[in-house]
């Protein structure tokens, strides 16, 4: 009985660091995404910008 219990602590251990890592690879996904949501956002904003400005004179 005592041969097994630390195997099973060690295999719980195993996959709670294998969800956390996931967890923050999830974070930090997300994250990525919605910087480059914005920063895509924000640039077809200037190019119109730029459009309008060039096409006016």
């Amino acid at each position: 009985m005592n041969n097994a219990k630390p195997a099973i602590d060690v295999k719980y251990q195993a996959s709670a660091e294998i969800a956390a890592i996931s967890r923050t690879l999830k974070g930090v996904f997300l994250m990525m995404a919605t910087i480059l949501i914005t920063l895509s956002g924000f640039a077809n904003r200037n190019l119109r910008v730029l459009k309008q400005l060039r096409t006016q004179p």
